[in-house]
Order: C-alpha cells, then structure tokens, then sequence
C-alpha cells in the first residue's frame, strides 16, 4: 500500500459475543461439511463473515480524500470523498461496559477506549483509529498529524492540551 494512505481497521462489524458465536460456527460447520457439504458450507461461511467482517478507514494524504469502509481481509468497500478541511485531530476516552452471556454464565468486560477524530467543518468528526491501548491512538495520531500538517489535541484529562508533534 502506498506509504501516504494512512489505513486501520476502526472496530468490528459485530460484537464479541456474536464473534465467539462466529468462531464456534466456524468449528461446526467444518465439521458438517463433511456430511452435508452444502449445510456446512453455508454455517462455515456465515462464521466466518462474522468473525473477520470489519469497519475502517482510509486517508490518502496526497490526494487529500478519504474512504469510512466496511470490509473483509483483503477487500474495503466504501466510496472514496474529498477531504475537507481539517482542523485538527483529538485524542478522546470514553468507558464502556459489554456483557457476554450464555445461559451458564455471564460476564462483564469493562475498560476505557481510546478514540482519535479528524474534526472537520467545526462540530462534524470523522473516527480513524480506536484502541484500549492509548499509547498505541497516540503514536498513530501523531504520525497522522505529522503527515496532513494539523494540531493534535489530547482530551483524555480533564485539562486538555496540546500534543507536541
């Protein structure tokens, strides 16, 4: 990929639950696609749709447009946009909370989720990478800063303030 397309992978077309629901398809439909190829074939395909399908986003920063994809390994289907103005890129937290259950037993994942946004055109924003890990947002956030030439602003402490590149 050429090295002024800034890619990632922004979250999950389905959430963990259904993704762990995904993987057991997958198990099982192998295993039914040696009886009933056809049966299988259709479980083995759906688990695997909903364990890879994705959400993303691709800058191109020579060309100044960007692509909000959904997509598979190998494959982003989104129309590519102009870029509008950017004024600058904000590094944000927010919690969250999920449950898991299965008639058993049930769990609870807590964290906080780190967000980095292209804010355009004053209120509008535009996700390009989300993480737990927010050492991991700020350094893709930096070089991206670096490359389209904009501010970085770090929102994640109750002073908010600016990154220097």
């Amino acid at each position: 990929m050429n090295k002024n397309v800034f890619s990632h992978r922004t979250e999950r077309f389905f959430p963990a639950g259904l993704i762990f629901g995904g993987a057991i398809m997958i198990f099982i439909g192998t295993g039914i696609l040696i009886f009933k190829s056809v049966i299988g074939f259709v479980i083995l395909l759906a688990g695997i749709a909903i364990v890879f399908l994705h959400y993303g986003v691709l800058i191109d920063v020579e060309a100044r447009k960007f692509k909000e994809y959904w997509g598979f390994p190998g494959l982003k289907f989104g129309k590519w946009k102009h870029l509008p103005g950017i004024e600058y890129i904000s590094l944000t937290k927010s919690r969250f909370s999920q449950q898991i259950g299965l008639r058993a037993a049930n769990t609870t994942m807590r964290g906080i989720l780190y967000k980095g946004n292209l804010r355009v055109d004053g209120r509008e924003r535009i996700l390009v990478i989300q993480s737990t890990d927010k050492d991991k947002v700020m350094t893709q956030l930096k070089h991206l800063a670096k490359k389209l030439d904009v501010k970085l602003l770090d929102c994640t402490e109750p002073e908010r303030i600016w990154v220097d590149l």
